[in-house]
């Protein structure tokens, strides 16, 4: 009755392990979503099939329900970060008015007189 739990404890996989299947799975959403146009359950069949081939590259035994849990957080994340990195309307640049005044008559400026401006 225990040796269940004993296996069950043996599969887990360790904080390195979940680190690797989160960048593998980014890594593939990222490249699937910027290189090929196919529907979206093809493409996610495709990363499923490439996250598990490359992560028993690297001995990394993982369930299949995990593998698409990583990559359906690794495409909710890619929309956020594009949608934040949407270019914002710019406000328009307002001039500061200079503080000088420049006097072009050529008179000297008394006390009272502001003198031309442009």
């Amino acid at each position: 009755m225990f040796d269940f739990f004993t296996q069950a404890r043996k599969k887990r996989l360790n904080f390195d392990q979940l680190q690797t299947l989160q960048m593998v799975s980014q890594q593939v959403v990222l490249s699937l979503e910027g290189s090929i146009k196919i529907p979206g359950a093809t493409k996610k069949a495709l990363a499923l099939n490439l996250v598990g081939d490359l992560l028993k590259e690297m001995r990394i035994v993982a369930p299949e329900s995990l593998i698409d849990t990583a990559i359906e957080a690794s495409v909710r994340l890619l929309k956020v970060l594009d949608a934040n990195a949407a270019p914002q309307p710019m406000a328009p640049t307002v001039s500061p008015k200079p503080s000088f005044k420049l006097d072009i008559s050529g008179r000297p400026q008394s006390a009272g007189s502001e003198g031309l401006s442009l």
